[in-house]
């Protein structure tokens, strides 16, 4: 199976796929914190001990949860930025993806977004070592090498400016503030975010 979600593995036993995408749904819709096993249970249909069986807490489902979308969408960014040699090229595909992958499962993006601060410390060692923000300071450092990137503020700013625009672009569409799709803004956000760079 291909298509599946990025949160879902082929080997996931029936009740499992269906608490994965149940607790994605309702912690994007309401919130991590807000949302309880028992919510959980009666939007799967499932008792509380068949959920316990597949994830001893609420946290550990989270977890499972933030490690698989995290790893499936830096994997997915890792390969579009690859094709490019150029930061025009990688710049422009680091936003594309994250905005597709916003449109493909908008619930993913905005779990990841909203617990981050909770979740990112809980995860593995090895699951640090590479991230989705060293992949874009890659990039914007080698986008002021090549001198499409102002060289006199800092990059971590740079960064922040990039991410937080992204974020923030999504959560509009999802909250209904501006219209979707996502890579409907494709071109406009790029080109705002390539002039507040240089």
């Amino acid at each position: 199976m291909t298509d599946l979600p990025p949160f879902l593995h082929p080997d996931d036993a029936p009740g499992k796929t269906l608490i994965l995408r149940e607790a994605l749904r309702l912690f994007a819709r309401d919130g991590l914190s807000a949302t309880s096993i028992r919510d959980i249970a009666q939007a799967t249909g499932l008792s509380n001990p068949a959920l316990y069986k597949h994830f001893r807490t609420k946290d550990a489902l989270a977890l499972v949860l933030f490690e698989r979308l995290y790893g499936a969408h830096l994997l997915q960014l890792t390969k579009a930025t690859a094709r490019c040699p150029e930061f025009p090229g990688k710049f422009s595909a680091f936003i594309e993806t994250r905005l597709s992958a916003f449109d493909s499962h908008p619930d993913a993006a905005l779990f990841m977004t909203d617990t981050f601060v909770t979740l990112w410390p809980q995860m593995p060692a090895q699951m640090k070592t590479r991230t989705i923000l060293s992949l874009l300071r890659d990039i914007v450092g080698l986008g002021r090498t090549e001198g499409h990137v102002d060289t006199t503020t800092d990059a971590a700013l740079q960064m922040s400016l990039v991410v937080g625009s992204l974020d923030h672009l999504t959560r509009q569409i999802a909250f209904g503030t501006l219209p979707g799709p996502a890579t409907a803004h494709l071109k406009d956000i790029e080109q705002l975010l390539r002039k507040a760079l240089t």
